[in-house]
């Protein structure tokens, strides 16, 4: 069976990524804009960024965490994948119709969260 994963961590807990990033971004925008304009002008404005590399740095800590699957570990070291996998998958599988589908669904998730 495996190793049990909370339900946040999974596929389901992907589309929580941008509502979570402009609840944060609006909460800190909201306390730095708090702050006298000389602060704010002098030092204030670089807070945003250093925050920023944090958040780089914890993705890069999920990222190398991730373990591969051995399946995809021995067809790496046999070197049996696909040069190019998404434009195999795109010309076995897609019509222009379907392609042009997804990335209008995939537009609308992240736009609608900034326009709402």
């Amino acid at each position: 069976m495996g190793v049990p994963v909370p339900e946040i961590c999974t596929a389901k807990g992907c589309k929580i990524g941008v509502p979570a990033g402009l609840l944060l971004s609006t909460v800190i925008f909201a306390q730095i804009s708090k702050l006298p304009e000389e602060a704010l002008l002098t030092w204030g404005w670089r807070v945003a960024f250093l925050l920023s590399f944090v958040l780089v740095g914890v993705g890069l800590f999920i990222r190398l965490a991730v373990v591969e699957p051995p399946m995809f570990a021995e067809m790496k070291k046999a070197g049996a994948g696909a040069r190019m996998p998404i434009l195999d998958a795109v010309r076995a599988y897609a019509t222009l119709g379907e392609i042009c589908g997804e990335l209008r669904s995939a537009w609308g998730e992240y736009r609608a969260p900034t326009v709402v």
